[in-house]
């Protein structure tokens, strides 16, 4: 492999976290194939220089096969780009999380709200519902959805749980206030971006109008953030227990003096 062509796998990888084999099928993609099979072709020290490069971006590089997971091609190899805990990474960046879920009039801190407690939604979709634990990579294909599915599962979530768990005592809780306070079209617009934001970053296949499956890449980024140090961290904090909103205020929505500054 050359350092041109070395080159030119990581501009595409880091442009779409993907290489697949059998991308040559699709006409808008056709350099991928070649990019793929160039990957798994590479020599033992041509793949550690590359690891080492895109370790530096703040991604593992690992790679898959229809013999060992679900929904490849036969005779496939997927290589995918996995965010690392540990790295600073631009994908799912405050920044990046509060351009997508913007309305019209909501502030900084209310955009975080949404955005973790879909999330935390749309995992319930994925796993509890399915009675499927983290590690189950291959079980991806299994996670079909719509949108209005995942709508629905807001609002169930937000009637039955977050507004049974006690408005007295929580009243002045930024996150409990914000999700009780939508007006009923709020969760529709929060859950289109939603979806933008998760196709855009990888971790959503769009598969037809309004249906939706975890991607791979989805499945195995979330095994290995559980297996670095997710599942440590989520004990730590509470993140199972009954109370979902003191997660996602720990989690990410931090209300502070610079997300004030952002908002005015």
């Amino acid at each position: 492999m050359t350092p041109i062509f070395m080159g030119q796998v990581m501009a595409h990888m880091l442009k779409t976290r993907k290489l697949d084999s059998t991308a040559s099928k699709r006409k808008s993609r056709v350099d991928e194939h070649s990019f793929a099979l160039a990957l798994r072709d590479a020599s033992l020290d041509e793949r550690a220089e590359l690891e080492a490069l895109f370790r530096g971006f703040g991604y593992d590089l690992v790679h898959f096969t229809d013999f060992n997971t679900q929904g490849i091609a036969p005779g496939g190899h997927v290589f995918l780009l996995l965010r690392r805990l540990d790295e600073v990474n631009e994908l799912f960046s405050e920044s990046w999380i509060d351009e997508y879920m913007q309305l019209r009039g909501n502030s900084v801190t209310e955009r975080r709200i949404w955005f973790v407690q879909i999330w935390f939604v749309l995992f319930s979709l994925f796993y509890t519902k399915r009675n499927r634990v983290i590690t189950e990579v291959s079980r991806y294909v299994e996670t079909n959805f719509t949108r209005m599915e995942l709508a629905r599962s807001v609002h169930e979530y937000i009637n039955e749980l977050v507004r049974k768990l006690g408005p007295d005592s929580l009243d002045d809780d930024v996150v409990y206030k914000c999700l009780t306070s939508e007006t009923g079209k709020q969760v529709e617009q929060y859950c289109d971006r939603f979806l933008d934001l998760m196709v855009d970053g990888g971790l959503l296949d769009r598969l037809g109008e309004d249906r939706y499956r975890q991607s791979l890449l989805s499945s195995a980024e979330m095994r290995n953030n559980h297996l670095q140090g997710l599942e440590p961290w989520l004990s730590t904090i509470g993140a199972m227990d009954s109370n979902p909103l003191e997660s996602g205020r720990i989690l990410l929505v931090r209300p502070d003096e610079r997300a004030e500054q952002q908002e005015s």
